[in-house]
């Protein structure tokens, strides 16, 4: 008895793990297979990109150290405004399948921006800006645009008309001080 419990728990054991097996040899894995296929992207950009995040929140295309071997090379050059803010300009050039395909997008941030508003601004440009070369890969199968409608603007009414008002006082104030020293001098009789 105790022979055919071991029989039938080796039988038992063997029927949910060659299974298990199998489907694992059968079928493929899917995302390696796409992640190998997807967009190879060159990032040309100075000490202010965070390569790190940038990487982390655009996980669907392969990252080269090569600019010659990448598909996409992106240049992303900045410059002040006059408001004191920055104009990043991102020009996306295509080589090789994507060669006539060359983009420029504008990102503009402003003086009060923390540096962590202004990476998710350009995270977000370059999203838009990659949409035309992932849309051919494949993961442009599971690609998603999405529409933000603004919120509606309401009306400010000032009853100043926009009138800005600034007080300003300056002062400058400058002193002498004298002060007359005297000093006895003693008087020796003449002749002594």
């Amino acid at each position: 008895m105790s022979k055919a419990i071991t029989f039938l728990a080796a039988l038992l054991t063997l029927c949910v793990i060659i299974p298990r097996h199998a489907l694992a040899q059968a079928a493929p894995d899917t995302s390696a297979n796409m992640q190998k296929d997807a967009l190879t992207v060159y990032l040309d950009c100075d000490s202010f990109c965070d390569f790190d995040y940038i990487r982390t929140e655009i996980p669907y295309v392969n990252y080269v150290r090569d600019r010659k071997e990448a598909q996409a090379h992106i240049l992303i050059t900045t410059q002040r405004t006059g408001s004191g803010g920055r104009e990043h300009t991102l020009s996306l050039i295509g080589q090789h399948y994507f060669s006539d395909v060359n983009d420029t997008l504008r990102y503009v941030s402003q003086q009060t921006d923390t540096d962590d508003t202004i990476r998710k601004g350009l995270v977000r440009a370059l999203r838009i800006g990659l949409v035309r070369y992932v849309s051919k890969t494949p993961f442009g199968e599971h690609l998603t645009v999405t529409y933000d409608k603004p919120a509606s603007v309401s009306k400010v009414i000032d009853k100043w008309n926009y009138w800005v008002f600034s007080f300003s006082l300056n002062g400058y104030f400058n002193g002498e001080k004298s002060a007359q020293f005297v000093s006895p001098t003693a008087i020796s009789p003449r002749g002594a």
